[in-house]
């Protein structure tokens, strides 16, 4: 056949380059290096040469993958005939800009168009694929999901915008192609894709926004319609109109970012301190717990809603923590020692994110160190929401920080739908009771028998008692007779400015808060009050 050379010359060439590529790419090629040759090496048998050992595996990694990826060209060859030969060229935009040339063209072509984004979503497709025909498959299906795409939508304007992921551009309104976009998703998510004689079912998701106003508030509405479609129950699209409420409760909180990078960039943020009382007889010790507070100038004060709203939207809450920390630890032997009893105890509260982290407990660890501030001096607060999504795993990052030498608190109990038997094995050194509970107990004698419950479990572990937001003397009198240790509220004692934000301290700023923040990428969270 005289039309096949041509392709079997150009395929080899091909998968010769891209064969050699990958194995230069790859580190399992040097490491391969290193172990057979070291291995020959230290026989001492030089019978072929010095090198040869040395290049052995590494002609051995270029033969395979070069015939992988001939036989890869051979499948995607294969399956030309699929293809229309009059079908539309794909076209590729990879950011925002090259989105912002097409958009202003389809705009001077006049008439409202539609916007549809078709994510590929293989899911466990994908592991299957790689399992036994590793990524070329893989490959192999996304070609043929954009044949479908291209099929299906040949009157539209059709543009890759990432590897699984395409947009489509059609002329009208949603209402002008909505039974035809049912019916695509219907007949094709998932979609029946034969490779190698296995069945795979990968399923779409699509994002359907009409064009408006401007580039970015197009894409955006775009990217916020694919989210929408991936976080809905049973649905594989999400349509999202000019005037949807939802978007622009979204975009708003996107903006937000502005507004949290602002106030840590310009150290905005500074830090009050709430006590911890005892309520026993025991001699007073300085214990306190942090919260946040947003300097807009140097008296005017307000609590991070919204900066801790934008900030955990936008996923980078965990860096108002770290933030908090470094400020807490640069200015810790200062406090303590303008302190006449001295620092006992110091109640940092974390966020998941900065709980489940693999890094945060070794950071903070040597955070603390740096500065030279026993760890038995801090507190790290844990809500039991978070403690109860992984109760295992909780435990051993827990010991861990024990092993350490930091205190541990379990905070909000009751919020997060108590369970007794785990409550009783995390290794915690107090349990905190939560004001929704303190400032019911008189009226509801279920709650009272609820919260004696959780203070006679801690008991029983050695645990010491805090209750949160209690209202008035009588439930103070109440909760102490019932073993309460400690109070956290306003009638034993209002948050009072610890350290002032940066930016209106006249005193001098030690500026490694902000270095340790631009270089350092875990992530920690911080409660406002």
């Amino acid at each position: 056949m005289p039309d096949t050379a041509p392709h079997s010359a150009g395929s080899l060439s091909r998968s010769i380059k891209t064969g050699a590529f990958k194995t230069l790419k790859n580190p399992a090629t040097y490491i391969g290096i290193a172990l057979i040759g070291g291995a020959v090496l230290l026989t001492k048998n030089y019978i072929w040469g010095f090198f040869i050992p040395f290049l052995i595996p590494l002609l051995i990694q270029a033969t395979v993958r070069i015939h992988a990826e001939y036989k890869y060209q051979e499948m995607l060859g294969s399956d030309q005939e699929t293809l229309p030969s009059d079908g539309p060229e794909i076209a590729h935009i990879s950011d925002i800009s090259s989105f912002s040339n097409l958009f202003h063209a389809m705009q001077d072509s006049g008439g409202p168009h539609l916007l549809i984004k078709v994510q590929i979503n293989p899911a466990s497709e994908v592991i299957r694929l790689n399992e036994k025909n590793g990524l070329s498959a893989e490959n192999t299906m996304i070609k043929r999901i954009e044949r479908i795409i291209q099929q299906n939508f040949d009157d539209g304007m059709v543009v890759k915008v990432s590897f699984n992921a395409f947009m489509i551009i059609l002329t009208g309104n949603y209402e002008d192609h909505e039974t035809r976009l049912h019916h695509f998703i219907d007949e094709n998510s998932p979609h029946l894709i034969k490779i190698n004689d296995t069945v795979y079912l990968p399923k779409f998701l699509v994002g359907i926004t009409p064009l408006c106003g401007h580039p970015g508030e197009s894409f955006s509405r775009l990217e916020f319609a694919i989210q929408k479609a991936f976080l809905s129950s049973g649905r594989a699209y999400w349509y999202v109109a000019k005037d949807s409420s939802d978007f622009d409760k979204y975009r708003k909180k996107r903006i937000g970012l502005r507004l949290v990078r602002h106030a840590l960039d310009d150290a905005e943020l500074g830090l009050y301190a709430q006590p911890i009382v005892s309520l026993n007889n025991a001699p007073q010790k300085s214990k306190y717990e942090i919260l946040l507070r947003h300097y807009l100038t140097a008296t005017e004060i307000n609590l991070p809603r919204q900066i801790l709203e934008y900030a955990n939207f936008n996923k980078i809450s965990q860096d108002i923590d770290l933030y908090v920390i470094n400020l807490l630890c640069q200015n810790f032997h200062r406090i303590s020692e303008s302190d006449p009893k001295g620092i006992d105890t110091i109640s940092i509260n974390l966020t998941g994110s900065s709980f489940t982290s693999p890094r945060f407990a070794g950071l903070i660890k040597g955070l603390v160190s740096k500065y030279s501030i026993p760890k038995d001096k801090i507190v790290l607060e844990i809500t039991e929401t978070i403690a109860n999504q992984n109760i295992p795993k909780a435990i051993r990052t827990m010991e861990k920080l024990k092993d350490f030498g930091f205190k541990l608190a379990l905070d909000d109990i009751g919020i997060g739908s108590s369970n007794f038997h785990n409550l009783s094995h995390f290794p915690v050194d107090y349990y905190k009771i939560d004001r929704l509970y303190t400032e019911e107990i008189l009226e509801n004698s279920e709650t009272r028998r609820f919260v004696q419950l959780i203070i006679d479990i801690g008991k029983s572990k050695g645990k010491s008692i805090i209750a949160e937001g209690i209202p008035d003397k009588e439930t103070l009198e109440v909760l102490t007779t019932m073993g309460v240790d400690f109070s956290q509220s306003f009638l034993t004692g209002k948050p009072e400015e610890l350290v002032k934000a940066p930016k209106f301290d006249t005193s001098e700023f030690d500026m490694g808060t902000a270095y340790y923040k631009k270089h350092t990428n875990i992530r920690t969270g911080h409660r406002q009050s």
